[in-house]
């Protein structure tokens, strides 16, 4: 092991420097970074070459010469009879994809030799396993992984794919995404949309939970299979909740007793219904949010998962070496990040801060989500629930719930009303 030389791809580092030498350096290029070159020489080239590519100013042989002799590299680099030499390397136009996808390969694959010598230590030294666990999974998170394609997509690629999308479309009704099965929601969004970070926000006891086991009831009877990640309530406890909405039975009921022979048989057809829906839960509390990566990679792998659901973030544990709201970018930057892997919508449960209680309108707003800067950043869609008899006990909207739509990045705001059944935990359409 010791005499095995490091992946690397030298003569498609010369190439790709050529290309950038002679001024027909290509988009793929862009894809690349100054440590993804094997040779200390080519890295500070193109360091250079990216230099002056980032300021507009012309790209050959005597101006990088210069930009390194200003910062001391040049004999690093190998000198200007090395660059020049780089010249006289002509790369094939049609192959510079070809080459930088190459050096990415070798990079990724440096990457993942060192990781892997990190991790080794880490297991002999680390006596702490949830915490060696951890290290572990963030370890190669952060690889900068490759799928061996092209770096860019470009109009010409989309002109073919598009339109069969576009066909597929047909006429329907314009639910394009996961289905809530709430007719208000479904018509703001079209249904839940891949690959979209869906941040449900709310005070306590405004119906957070109720509203995602309405959107995971939804989904999973259009066939959508969903994985629910419960960090606070059980997953005995939710599926009671949902065995009392779909027998519509007092949920109560449930927790303190009292169920009525007659209610029976409407709890054994709810159960019914439930078993056949695509719907898994893991209760598993106070979970890293590289844990929730894996474990939902898992149930995306072994069950098809169309939509997760995380309930909620203030139990999410981060790294807890920086302050909160860097903590909390980190959470919502990772699940973003597997939304887009998975390509699945993610829903975000989200307390909000004690903001709204100290004005005359309660309705929340996005400057009351806590550490709101990296949440509002990282979301698609920010929704908050309010419900105003929960304040004023003479309101004309009692039952009411108000669903504000308080960011969209690809569509309307603003709020919509849906039923709030609080004897068995749920939301209608009014």
């Amino acid at each position: 092991m010791k005499n095995r030389q490091f992946p690397q791809a030298i003569e498609a580092e010369e190439s790709i420097l050529s290309s950038c030498l002679l001024g027909s350096e290509d988009e793929c290029c862009e894809c690349l970074k100054p440590e993804d070159f094997y040779k200390k020489a080519h890295q500070v080239i193109f360091q250079a070459v990216s230099e002056l590519q980032a300021k507009g100013q012309p790209v050959e042989s005597n101006s990088v010469v210069q930009k390194l002799r200003e910062a001391g590299n040049l004999e690093t680099a190998g000198g200007a009879s090395y660059i020049a030499m780089l010249t006289d390397v002509i790369p094939i136009a049609t192959s510079i994809s070809h080459y930088a996808n190459l050096i990415k390969q070798a990079s990724t694959r440096r990457q993942v030799i060192a990781k892997g010598q990190e991790i080794v230590t880490k297991a002999y030294d680390n006596p702490d396993f949830e915490s060696l666990i951890n290290e572990v999974q963030r370890a190669f998170s952060n690889v900068d992984i490759i799928s061996g394609g092209e770096c860019f997509t470009s109009y010409r690629d989309l002109a073919e794919s598009m339109p069969d999308k576009w066909e597929a479309l047909g006429d329907n009704t314009g639910l394009t995404g996961i289905p809530s099965g709430l007719s208000p929601i479904d018509r703001i969004t079209g249904g839940f949309q891949h690959p979209d970070l869906i941040i449900i926000a709310a005070r306590p006891g405004m119906g957070k939970t109720a509203l995602c086991s309405n959107i995971a009831e939804g989904a999973a009877r259009n066939g959508h299979p969903v994985f629910i990640l419960s960090l606070e309530m059980s997953c005995e406890q939710l599926y009671s909740r949902q065995t009392a909405k779909t027998a519509k039975i007092d949920s109560q009921k449930f927790r303190l007793g009292g169920i009525q022979t007659a209610e029976w048989q409407r709890i054994l057809d709810a159960q019914n219904e439930l078993q056949r829906l695509p719907i898994y839960i893991d209760d598993t509390p106070r979970q890293h949010y590289m844990e929730i990566i894996r474990r939902s990679r898992r149930a995306a792998r072994e069950h098809g998962i169309e939509l997760i659901i995380i309930d909620y973030l203030q139990l999410i544990r981060g790294d807890g070496n920086q302050r909160k709201d860097l903590e909390v970018g980190d959470i919502t930057g990772a699940l973003k990040g597997l939304a887009k892997e998975l390509n699945v919508p993610v829903v975000l449960l989200s307390q909000l801060n004690r903001g709204a209680e100290g004005r005359d309108d309660k309705r929340p707003r996005l400057s009351d989500l806590r550490e709101s800067g990296a949440i509002e950043q990282d979301a698609d869609i920010v929704i908050f629930i309010y419900r105003d008899e929960y304040y004023n006990k003479e309101t004309m909207e009692q039952g009411i719930a108000e669903i504000n739509f308080a960011k969209h990045r690809n569509g309307r705001t603003g709020p919509v009303k849906l039923r709030w059944l609080g004897w068995r935990s749920s939301f209608e359409n009014l």
